[in-house]
């Protein structure tokens, strides 16, 4: 149940955060107004009722408030079997200053206690308040979960457990398409319309969306997060440009909130910029994207699927996939008999050619001269080469 904040509740919230000071509020009130309709705006003008519309007072001990998230507390109240008898139609939360903070109009709830033999009813209610750091403001510092009874702890288990397998499941960053891509659109930076998921939340943009992108050249990464109320939780996420070249980690807020990060962009200029996120195709679903990536990486790739930008320094192995740049020379392991026909895939990028060098179990030195994309072997009868004998080679083109 949601209370609504009062226009003295808000003044007095102003004042104490302008005296670094904490609002407290410390008890219910409970009234039973004549003629009330629970349907009507509240006029947040009100103040207290009359005494004699008040049915009763109850102190709020320090375990029965708590925080949901840094900018929602909860107050809780319990009435016992032996509270009673009345009717109430009115709740109020009420500072120590005795000052209205806020209010909820109900329908009439009849609160009847234990008495010859008859049980009386228990009623619990929780009055939810929301606005920016209400933790703080309040001075809670006990979280909701570790007193009230629900089942809390058990969702928020449920939503941790999914994250950690989307997460096993998709890496630290995994978009469909072109969503959440950087692109320039007249004078506006924007993110295309998609979902994907970082830290393994899933995120969604219905349409193109515009941002800030800040002083360039920047890396735009961007932090996710799950916003938590009692009813939901709802995946959350804003942009952040660096212009200094450093790079984020994940991390945990003030409000004990975990952050997930990654990289999705770098712009240099309004005229340059690159997309850096991790993409596959989409269609109406993953299924078949995943079926046949999967299948390669089982049947061809000995289990490696992603291209390693080789360097000169990079030491290769068998069964994996690597990128090689224009007139990049390197030195594959010793072809010996037991290796022939070991294959290591290379891809060269549009326009390119590069050169490799395998040593043989003679430790006669083989040069590749490759211009395709098709694995090199160590297998010298291999249809894919045409094979010349040279001084002190073999050269194949």
């Amino acid at each position: 149940m949601s209370a609504q904040i009062t226009n003295v509740g808000l003044a007095d919230k102003a004042q104490k955060q302008s005296q670094n000071a904490v609002v407290n509020v410390n008890k219910f009130v409970l009234a039973l107004i004549p003629g009330q309709n629970p349907n009507t705006a509240i006029n947040l003008d009100e103040g207290l009722p009359a005494s004699q519309y008040v049915v009763g007072e109850y102190a709020i001990p320090d375990d029965h408030r708590g925080y949901i998230n840094p900018d929602m507390v909860v107050y809780s109240l319990v009435l016992g079997p032996t509270i009673g008898n009345f009717s109430f139609n009115w709740i109020g939360l009420v500072t120590a200053e005795n000052k209205l903070f806020a209010v909820s109009h109900i329908p009439t709830q009849e609160k009847v206690s234990s008495a010859q033999g008859s049980i009386g009813n228990t009623l619990s209610r929780n009055f939810v308040l929301k606005f920016q750091n209400a933790q703080v403001v309040t001075g809670i510092t006990i979280e909701a979960a570790s007193w009230q009874l629900d089942f809390t702890g058990r969702f928020n288990y449920q939503t941790e457990l999914m994250r950690t397998i989307n997460n096993d499941f998709y890496g630290t960053q995994y978009f469909v398409g072109d969503a959440f891509k950087v692109i320039r659109q007249g004078a506006q930076w924007k993110l295309k319309a998609g979902y994907g998921y970082v830290g393994g939340i899933r995120i969604n943009l219905t349409t193109d969306t515009a941002f800030a992108a800040g002083a360039l050249p920047a890396d735009i990464w961007i932090d996710v997060w799950l916003d938590k109320s009692i009813s939901a939780v709802t995946p959350q996420y804003q942009i952040v440009p660096i212009s200094d070249g450093s790079n984020l980690s994940n991390y945990t807020d003030i409000g004990g909130v975990s952050h997930y990060v990654a990289k999705i962009s770098r712009i240099t200029s309004t005229a340059s910029y690159t997309d850096s996120r991790r993409s596959v195709a989409g269609g109406d679903g993953l299924a078949a994207d995943l079926a046949t990536s999967w299948a390669n990486f089982l049947v061809e790739f000995g289990g490696k699927t992603e291209y390693v930008h080789l360097t000169a320094d990079t030491q290769l192995e068998k069964n994996s996939r690597y990128l090689v740049d224009n007139g990049l020379t390197l030195t594959l392991p010793d072809c010996a008999a037991s290796n022939i026909g070991d294959a290591i895939p290379f891809k060269k990028k549009a326009g390119d050619s590069f050169v490799l060098q395998v040593k043989n179990a003679s430790t006669e030195t083989l040069t590749y001269a490759k211009k395709t994309d098709t694995a090199i072997s160590c297998d010298s009868d291999d249809d894919d080469f045409a094979i010349y004998v040279g001084l002190n080679n073999w050269e194949i083109k």
